[in-house]
């Protein structure tokens, strides 16, 4: 499911990180926020909340409060796994970049040319659709976001979600903008883009991630599979916090929102994205295509994230019961992940990271 803040390419409201020059090293910091971050918790109903600080391109520390389940002792911690919606985005465009890398593919060919048993219509320049479209919500393509599924429902399959056809409970994924010619948010060709990762790796894509991705970052508590492993899950609950039937919801569109992660290791994605910008030795990707990744290709949409005009990067995500968002400014390699367990986790998360921020003695920049 897509938020606002999501169509509109990202507020950056909760703000990113900078360090304030009223703090040097050393100085003495302010108090830890847990009483605070509990205030805002019941204030908005949201049951458990976990976060991560990067500093110096490295998750410098990790938190959780609360609950996985309202009204059960089962408490969060830092490996709770939680829906990263679409922050999923970020961890897709690592994976293809990593096929670019490996001269597999190239951000500017057209993806029909490398898609096997679909095509991508609509539009009479349907053709003409790239990656880095597709990537930055630039290839005109429809179908915004996606509402999930119960569990214990029939999943559809890619392709039954690619052409809209029953089980596949959203739209067929169509053209319908001449491609390049304006920003149009869009999970469905985010799923596009699923596909023809699993075309051209011959894998299923959760396993194409998790080997180009997931396990070389160390990601070792995240998983695209649907429907996930049970174990130590967040469950997602309704804006008055109670939670929601079964717990959440299935989401087969797995590049556009089907990502349960921790707020750890969410982390570890963004810190690749830093350490590769930085040319570092062992980084996931090579500068140059880190610098394009970051890189605004149409208004603020950069590829699978998005970019203010200060340069900082960040993405918002919201599934049924639960919220997420991740923010970072490259040039001083710091940043934060937050994640949380209700509808009402877009303020939640704002109003975390406001007071991680301060706790730390960082200042917002826009």
């Amino acid at each position: 499911m897509t938020t606002r803040r999501d169509v509109l390419g990202q507020s950056f409201a909760a703000g990113i990180l900078a360090l304030s020059p009223k703090y040097a090293l050393g100085a003495a910091r302010l108090p830890d926020p847990a009483d605070q971050i509990g205030m805002e918790m019941r204030r908005f109903a949201v049951p458990g909340v976990s976060w991560a600080r990067i500093s110096d391109s490295a998750v410098h520390s990790t938190g959780a409060l609360g609950s996985r389940s309202a009204g059960v002792r089962a408490s969060i911690s830092p490996t709770t796994r939680f829906q990263a919606a679409s922050l999923s985005k970020t961890i897709n465009a690592l994976c293809l970049l990593t096929l670019v890398r490996d001269a597999i593919l190239d951000l500017d060919e057209p993806v029909n040319e490398r898609l096997t048993g679909w095509q991508l219509g609509g539009h009479n320049n349907a053709g003409r659709v790239t990656t880095r479209m597709l990537l930055s919500h630039s290839g005109g393509v429809n179908v915004p976001g996606f509402r999930g599924y119960e569990r214990f429902r029939s999943l559809p399959d890619v392709t039954e979600i690619l052409d809209g056809i029953g089980p596949a409970n959203s739209p067929g994924i169509r053209v319908q903008y001449d491609p390049g010619t304006r920003f149009a948010y869009s999970g469905g060709g985010v799923t596009v883009l699923q596909k023809m990762v699993a075309d051209v790796t011959g894998l299923p894509y959760a396993l194409a991630v998790e080997r180009r991705v997931l396990n070389p970052l160390g990601m070792l508590s995240s998983s695209l599979v649907q429907p996930p492993q049970e174990i130590d899950l967040a469950l997602g609950h309704d804006e008055q916090g109670t939670p929601i039937e079964g717990g959440y919801h299935l989401y087969p569109e797995q590049a556009a929102a089907g990502l349960w992660t921790t707020a750890g290791d969410m982390a570890r994605a963004i810190c690749a994205v830093l350490r590769s910008l930085d040319d570092e030795a062992d980084a996931l990707l090579p500068s140059h295509l880190a610098k394009q990744m970051i890189t605004p290709v149409i208004e603020k949409a950069g590829l699978g994230l998005f970019v203010s005009r200060a340069g900082n990067i960040g993405h918002v995500g919201a599934n049924l019961g639960f919220g997420a968002v991740f923010a970072a400014a490259p040039s001083l390699r710091r940043g934060y992940v937050v994640m949380s367990n209700g509808q009402n986790s877009e303020r939640l998360n704002d109003a975390v990271a406001e007071l991680l921020t301060r706790s730390a003695g960082w200042d917002r920049i826009d």
